[in-house]
């Protein structure tokens, strides 16, 4: 399977296929006011529930000590101060976001939030005593509002607030700390992603070049012995370059796709070559919808033509296969390697190598083999089919050494 978190970029989107697991760091669209209620919301939901219970236990010691208390009296009381407590948290949230204490202003903020606790238990006591009149607990009676009663809820409240406002001071910053890592690690996934797709790029135009150089290099033996050929050579090329511009900047095209670049190349050989080249083809058809790295097995075809059939002293021959075995892809190049074999130096090989890593982690390899008289060079690739309905490619030929009218 491919690695978790890579980006593969398909082919364009009017052939039908999408990206998968792409880090995406996107701006949020959720108005100021949506964020606000959300906040207030899960506030409220964590604080009421502990109201709830603090009042059950306050009913159950006053049980034990046979006093008597209303536990309706008990809730009520214990609902309308955790919720003006579950009011004044978003806000410590908001400035905790906006200004929380880092390495260069410890002494500094501390400073500010202590102070900002007098602020706290006035908004406190104001809050609460506008929701209902005082409680004294002595006569289980409700007092009436007053600004004495005012000031005597602010006072006998204060060390009680002093440890809620605390508490939630140390989770604004413990969230914001969350949010920080977090962001710095998904900063590091996309840059991680990106020096990723810098690599696969600069790994994939060092294959083109060497795919259009070895082309380049088949004309130019024709120019002088045959211009008539020559000619035909360079309109297949402009066909053949045609053809990869339109896949150009995917990572994984269709199995089919790359084979019809491997036609295109494998007629302009044919052409220089003649009868000393024959290719074979043996296709299967439930494999030509699968998703394969673009240019990939077309390097393996021409080294295959260049250090095997080219060098070859009789006929050389060629032979594609792609199966499907169990959960895997495999595509192998088989070719004659009769004479005088050109090593090469292995640039070829050690970026497929690469390329395969990167985009399958692995899960994907190369395996090449080479006796006497035959190499054999096959990609092992997990599969993944593409989503279209339906690929509209014709059957891939047995290959013809002239150039089609």
């Amino acid at each position: 399977m491919v690695i978790p978190g890579r980006a593969l970029r398909l082919v364009p989107e009017s052939q039908g296929f999408l990206c998968q697991n792409t880090i995406l760091i996107v701006k949020d669209s959720v108005s100021t006011w949506q964020r606000g209620l959300f906040g207030y919301g899960l506030s409220i939901a964590f604080w009421m529930p502990l109201a709830a219970l603090l009042a059950w236990q306050q009913y159950r010691i006053a049980e034990e000590e046979h006093l008597k208390v209303s536990l309706a009296s008990l809730i009520v009381l214990g609902g309308v101060r955790f919720f003006t407590i579950a009011l004044l948290t978003p806000p410590i949230f908001w400035i905790a976001a906006k200004a929380p204490i880092g390495a260069g202003n410890v002494v500094r903020r501390m400073i500010y939030y202590l102070g900002g606790f007098v602020p706290f238990v006035l908004l406190f006591a104001v809050i609460r005593w506008s929701l209902l009149p005082p409680w004294y607990p002595e006569t289980q009676q409700w007092g009436h509002r007053t600004f004495a009663a005012l000031i005597g809820l602010t006072y006998t409240t204060f060390g009680d607030e002093l440890v809620f406002y605390l508490a939630v001071v140390i989770a604004a910053h413990a969230a914001v700390f969350f949010r920080r890592i977090q962001r710095q690690e998904l900063e590091q996934m996309a840059l991680k992603e990106a020096l990723t797709q810098s690599e696969l790029q600069t790994l994939q135009m060092q294959i083109q070049p060497h795919f259009l150089f070895n082309t380049l290099n088949g004309i130019s033996s024709l120019v002088r012995s045959d211009a008539g050929r020559a000619e035909q050579m360079i309109l297949r090329l402009s066909s053949l370059l045609r053809r990869t511009l339109k896949q150009d900047g995917s990572d994984l095209v269709t199995l089919a796709d790359e084979l019809h670049l491997a036609e295109d190349y494998l007629d302009i050989e044919g052409m220089r070559l003649g009868s000393r080249m024959s290719v074979r083809w043996d296709i299967q058809p439930e494999t030509r919808n699968l998703l394969v790295p673009q240019f990939m097995f077309q390097l393996l075809i021409e080294n295959g033509v260049k250090h095997g059939v080219a060098n070859s002293r009789g006929q050389g021959w060629l032979e594609i296969t792609s199966r499907q075995r169990e959960q895997a892809l495999e595509l192998e190049v088989k070719n004659s390697v009769n004479g005088q074999t050109s090593e090469g130096t292995g640039v070829g090989h050690q970026n497929i190598r690469t390329r395969l890593s990167l985009l399958y982690g692995s899960d994907a390899r190369l395996l090449f083999q080479r006796g006497d008289k035959i190499a054999v060079a096959t990609l092992v690739l997990p599969l993944l089919p593409s989503i279209t309905s339906e690929v509209r490619t014709k059957p891939v030929r047995e290959f013809e050494p002239e150039m089609r009218s």
